[in-house]
C-alpha cells in the first residue's frame, strides 16, 4: 500500500499564481538503512547471517561508488540505472570551455521499465492524513492527556482500558 495525501498546488510550479489543483502526495515512511535492509533478507530466509549480508551490501554500495566515478552508469537490474547529469556554465564555443565551470555532478536514477509497469499496474494506494495533519493530532493528543493528569482522572494511569493499547497499535 503506497500512502497519500492531497494538497493544493499550482498548475505550473514555475509560477507561482498559476490555477491551483489538488494532487496527490506520497507519504513516504521510514528511510531503510543497510542494516535494516540486511535484517530484512535474512528474514526472507537467506543463508547467509545478517552480518555476511550487511558486508555484501556495503562492498556493493563502495563499487557502485567507484564505478560512477569512473564514469560508468550502475544499472541495478530490475530495479534502477543509476547515472549523473551535470550543471556547469555555457559557453559560446568548444574551445573556451575548462571543467571549471562544471558546477554539479548530480546524481540520477531511471527506474526499471518492467519495475515501473509493475508499479502503475499494481500498486495499491491509501489516502492518510498529511504530516502536518499527523503532527496537530499527535500534538493535540499529548496535550489532552497532559490534561488528563492535570485533572486527577484516571489516577491509575488509563481510562478503563488495560494501559497497553490495542495489538495493532502503533507507537512512536
Amino acid at each position: 500500500m503506497i500512502p497519500y495525501s492531497l494538497a493544493l498546488r499550482p498548475t505550473n510550479p514555475s509560477e507561482k499564481s498559476s490555477e491551483k489543483k489538488i494532487y496527490p502526495v506520497p507519504q513516504r515512511g521510514e528511510t531503510v538503512c543497510l542494516s535494516q535492509l540486511a535484517h530484512h533478507i535474512k528474514e526472507h530466509g537467506s543463508t547467509f547471517s545478517e552480518g555476511s549480508i550487511i558486508g555484501i551490501l556495503t562492498d556493493m554500495v563502495d563499487c557502485m561508488k567507484e564505478q560512477l566515478l569512473l564514469g560508468n552508469f550502475v544499472n541495478l537490474d530490475g530495479l534502477m540505472r543509476i547515472f549523473y547529469t551535470f550543471r556547469a556554465k555555457g559557453c559560446d564555443d568548444a574551445e573556451s570551455f575548462d571543467s571549471s565551470m562544471i558546477e554539479k555532478v548530480n546524481l540520477r536514477a531511471d527506474i526499471d521499465d518492467e519495475f515501473e509497469e509493475l508499479l502503475n499496474q499494481k500498486a495499491k494506494f491509501v489516502y492518510v492524513a498529511s504530516r502536518e495533519e499527523q503532527a496537530l493530532a499527535r500534538k493535540k493528543e499529548k496535550q489532552a492527556l497532559n490534561a488528563e493528569i492535570g485533572s486527577g482522572s484516571g489516577s491509575d494511569g488509563n481510562s478503563g482500558g488495560s494501559g497497553w493499547g490495542d495489538p495493532g497499535d502503533v507507537t512512536e
